[in-house]
């Protein structure tokens, strides 16, 4: 197997167990409301001072604890013989990582969103009221007694002095009284601290808030100095890390999915491992069932940008050779078009224009092809202040049944339009109902499904993408708000094993769910009654946990590989039921060209043991749903599942909680 190190260090306590200290006075680290330290700690507790000292508590009361020794009075000792410190052990880790950074002058930010400790190391000044610092995040694991650690931001900018601001703005500041950097959160009465900068005021400073270049080598050798400066300095009697560097990731933690998935089918029954050489080898995998019906409107600001992008379709433009060679769809024209003079003239018209010319309910065969200035070439995320008329006229045209594809006009005339024209054309075969090509696996007798959230203010709306087998063919796209989310999980998953029935003759041999966060208890009862007792059905079901984004504090690193990235399909268990998955472009042991550098995927494995499902399969089924996604040529490093969904959920926020239904809308990837 590869020989991979993960960036983690084993931690050692002391058998000696320290004490305990209780206040009233929010002045320690930790906090417990009262309700829940007396259900899971009282009866644990053997000190008659401690419990009647906590008689004066009410439930909605907070207590405060640290394992250092307070520096007011105003505070109860309980020793270690009476207290349950194992309850307590993954807090007294955190604490000691807290004090050793303070004392050597980080900045400490306590048990941000995702981990449990960041610190700030100063770099250097931007100017004479900016600092430019970089993020470390730690995140301590208690089974293993390990402690990862990552680099979270290059960049982070925090000002020399305190600064003014109001109560309600959203920024983190270092609070005067801790000095712990924490999220400002509607405090009263803090409006002069440090800052740490947002958004806004990289933006006021002129520093963008692009995603730094990521490199693995580099990332090591970053992770090797905190370690070797700093870590392995954590030296004390109760608390020390292990000397070795990173650690070898366990065999036994260590696998690769089935080794076929690499492999996708084209037209011919042919094979490749790249999308570009096997579109331009081999053609597309299944053409569109509409591809000789298919009439094309062009919605345009200039004739020439509409003259021109005609052209290239129909004729092809340097290594591109068409629309009809490349994915067997002519280009065809409607009798209709429109042309418009800015955004708000294209929102004015697009009404008018759909009453005059598309009467009927629904077209099975129009497409529209939107030259846009403002609207980048079907962005996959859409800034909140961004101009809406992308979404206003993609609606418009959905309503009626037509799939569209934006380009953005500029484009047409740049040098390297002729890389912009396959990735249109795919997505114009899959908005038509073709297949560009699939994977190269026995076909499922599964559905899989995937749920992904979008937010946008204080709003969230969930989209899902039904999947009857593994060929990338949609069942069935919804949306929903996540106010009913539940109630319209269920009715989704009901519906889509209903339909699935329906067209398939027989119910399907399992149900795999792609979620984007973990499952309750309670959501999981839900579809187990779903299933049993109002389908009456038996069949097995596994939830996919799928992290949104990319992994951003586990990280392996392949020593053979000159500590890079690690090879495609190769997996790595970092918990009990969690997962790295590298899902990347570097094929094999030594490739001859440079690849580009992925960070792994984040899955986590729910009920699956319950139902019989290889854990090996399952995430083998994500690696091959990555594969499905048909935006471009690019090969994505999250499945077509979660992808599809968010975009999906997108388009429902935008459409105020309620997608158009139809045809068009409810089995074709018409969001791509």
């Amino acid at each position: 197997m590869t020989n991979l190190i993960i960036n983690r260090v084993n931690y050692i306590l002391s058998e000696r167990q320290p004490n305990l200290y209780l206040s009233k006075v929010d002045n320690l680290v930790f906090r417990m409301q009262f309700l829940h330290f007396k259900k899971r700690l009282t009866n644990h507790f053997k000190d008659d001072n401690l419990l009647e000292w906590l008689k004066e508590f009410k439930d909605e009361d907070y207590i405060y604890y640290s394992f250092t020794l307070p520096t007011f009075n105003d505070f109860i000792t309980i020793t270690a013989e009476n207290y349950p410190f194992n309850y307590f052990k993954a807090k007294f880790v955190r604490e000691q990582l807290i004090n050793f950074f303070n004392s050597r002058n980080f900045l400490v930010e306590p048990f941000p969103k995702g981990n449990d400790i960041s610190v700030y190391e100063k770099i250097e000044d931007f100017n004479s009221e900016w600092s430019i610092y970089r993020r470390y995040d730690l995140l301590v694991r208690t089974n293993r007694k390990e402690i990862a650690f990552n680099v979270g931001s290059e960049k982070t900018l925090i000002s020399n002095q305190t600064k003014q601001f109001h109560s309600t703005d959203k920024i983190r500041i270092l609070d005067t009284k801790d000095n712990f950097v924490k999220p400002l959160a509607g405090k009263e009465g803090v409006n002069n601290c440090r800052i740490i900068a947002n958004k806004l005021k990289r933006d006021e400073l002129g520093i963008s808030n692009e995603p730094r270049k990521f490199n693995y080598k580099n990332l090591y050798y970053q992770l090797i100095s905190f370690y070797n400066n700093h870590l392995l300095s954590i030296d004390k009697e109760d608390f020390k890390i292990e000397a070795g560097g990173l650690k070898n990731v366990d065999q036994t933690d260590l696998n690769k999915v089935n080794i076929n998935e690499n492999l996708m089918l084209f037209g011919k029954g042919k094979t490749d491992i790249n999308a570009v050489t096997g579109m331009r080898d081999y053609g597309i995998y299944k053409p569109s069932p509409k591809a000789t019906d298919a009439k094309f409107i062009f919605v345009y600001e200039n004739s020439r940008d509409a003259n021109q992008l005609y052209l290239y379709l129909k004729n092809g433009l340097k290594h591109y050779p068409g629309l009809w060679s490349y994915v067997g769809i002519p280009i065809r024209l409607s009798d209709i078009k429109l042309q418009y003079n800015g955004t708000d003239d294209l929102k004015n018209k697009i009404d008018n224009f759909i009453s005059e010319n598309l009467n009927d309910e629904y077209y099975s065969d129009l497409f529209a092809i939107v030259i846009n200035p403002n609207s980048s070439q079907e962005k996959e995320e859409l800034d909140e202040d961004e101009d809406p008329t992308y979404y206003i006229v993609k609606r418009k045209f959905l309503e009626k049944g037509i799939p569209t594809q934006f380009i953005q006009d500029k484009n047409i005339h740049s040098g390297s339009f002729h890389y912009f024209l396959p990735n249109i054309s795919i997505g114009i075969l899959a908005k038509l109902g073709g297949i560009p090509w699939r994977l190269k696996t026995k076909r499922t007798d599964e559905l899989v499904i995937g749920f992904n959230q979008k937010t946008i203010g204080d709003h969230k709306f969930i989209g899902s993408a039904v999947f009857f087998s593994n060929d990338g063919q949609l069942g069935k796209t919804i949306g929903f708000p996540e106010t009913n989310s539940e109630t319209a999980l269920i009715g989704n998953l009901k519906s889509a094993i209903e339909q699935y029935i329906s067209q398939k003759e027989l119910p399907p041999e399992r149900l795999v769910i792609h979620y984007y966060k973990p499952q309750s208890g309670k959501e999981q009862k839900s579809i187990e009654d779903l299933i049993q007792k109002e389908l009456r059905l038996n069949i097995p079901f596994a939830i996919v946990e799928i992290n949104d984004s990319k992994s951003q504090i586990d990280i392996c690193f392949d020593k053979d590989f000159s500590m890079g990235m690690p090879e495609s399909g190769t997996y790595v268990r970092v918990s009990k039921t969690e997962y790295l998955l590298f899902n990347n472009t570097r094929y094999q042991k030594n490739p001859l060209r440079s690849v580009a550098e992925e960070l792994p995927i984040k899955i986590a494995i729910h009920f699956a043991d319950t139902g019989g499902f290889s854990h090996r399969d399952l995430i083998s089924q994500v690696y091959e749903f990555s594969r499905l996604y048909w935006k471009g040529l690019k090969q994505r490093s999250q499945p077509a599942t979660t992808i599809y969904s968010k975009l999906i959920a997108e388009f429902t926020a935008n459409y105020n909680g309620e997608l158009p239904n139809n045809d068009t809308v409810n089995n074709t990837p018409w969001f791509l």
